[in-house]
């Protein structure tokens, strides 16, 4: 019989390519996700079932039971967004299957907002990780009431400082997600540890600057696969991104706009006019995110409060 994966999706940006780390034709793979992301479920899914929420057991339980009906009951089930992995956590436990329960999820909470280190454990060692922290004190002409995430990776952190911690917490492989606090110039302490990635730009940044693809490693954590390998000499570039919200929401974007006096930009993404931006807490990531790569975390920084001088966003309600 035919393995049946059961995936657990609400991002409509594309960003889960579920493809490259499912092989759908030799896996029976379904889907049960928010409208907005149907457009971004790969045609060869094994079946599709739509719901309001994907972080609500009851209607992730009856769309699992129609896809089992119609396919098999799952053999394992698939979770990436932070916000899904509790309700998931619970299915696997009504439905049998393996994976994360909800002891191991629901004993974990993001921590502040700050300096941050994220990375790869495989049970004993960092694979991979990198320190990060926000970028504060944005201007600029289109920014006004907006809410804005900006961060940029530390070049000179050494992630060494989680390797306790992670030890003495974690046993077994893990995507690592660890709040930091600033102890002395340049020194760190871990305020908490999260064992799963949250829900921002992290994981594109990885891929795109760094070559590492998190969410297949955490795919892989789920799927009870081992890790994928980590690039060699993957770390010689500082990542860095912006990400801005709209004040109010809904609305429909009426200008969207980004023209780089300097240092521009690696990846723009920005809402096409006219598009209308929910309100709901599962329509996906900030309508507009920049990324950036450079060979320190000066110049990262500096091209960001740049970027974010230069950006435009204006939208009426609606």
């Amino acid at each position: 019989m035919t393995e049946h994966v059961l995936v657990v999706h609400r991002w409509p940006d594309g960003r889960a390519r579920y493809e490259r780390f499912l092989e759908h034709l030799r896996v029976d793979v379904s889907y049960v996700c928010t409208a907005p992301a149907v457009p971004t479920v790969p045609e060869t899914a094994a079946g599709v079932e739509v719901v309001r929420r994907t972080d609500d057991l009851a209607e992730l339980a009856d769309a699992a039971g129609r896809l089992s009906r119609r396919i098999g009951a799952p053999d394992r089930i698939l979770a990436l967004a932070a916000g899904d992995r509790q309700a998931a956590a619970e299915l696997r436990v009504l439905l049998g299957c393996p994976g994360q329960h909800p002891p191991e999820v629901a004993r974990h909470a993001p921590g502040p907002s700050g300096p941050r280190l994220d990375g790869l454990w495989d049970g004993s060692r960092l694979l991979a990780a990198r320190l990060s922290r926000p970028v504060g004190g944005l201007t600029g002409p289109g920014l006004a009431g907006t809410g804005v995430t900006a961060t940029v990776e530390l070049d000179d952190a050494d992630p060494a400082v989680a390797a306790p911690v992670l030890a003495a917490a974690l046993d077994r492989p893990a995507t690592v997600h660890l709040a930091l606090r600033e102890s002395g110039p340049g020194r760190y302490a871990v305020e908490s540890l999260t064992p799963w990635l949250p829900d921002d730009e992290l994981p594109v940044a990885w891929l795109r600057v760094h070559g590492v693809d998190l969410l297949a490693a955490e795919a892989a954590l789920q799927l009870g696969e081992p890790l994928p390998p980590v690039p060699a000499g993957g770390f010689g570039e500082v990542a860095g991104w912006l990400a801005v919200r709209p004040p109010r929401l809904p609305c429909v974007v009426e200008q969207a706009g980004y023209r780089p006096v300097a240092e521009p930009a690696d990846t723009v993404e920005l809402p096409v006019p006219g598009t209308r931006l929910t309100g709901t807490p599962l329509s996906g990531f900030p309508p507009v995110r920049l990324g950036f790569r450079g060979g320190s975390t000066a110049a990262v920084e500096r091209a960001v409060r740049q970027a974010a001088a230069d950006l435009v966003l204006r939208c009426r309600p609606g």
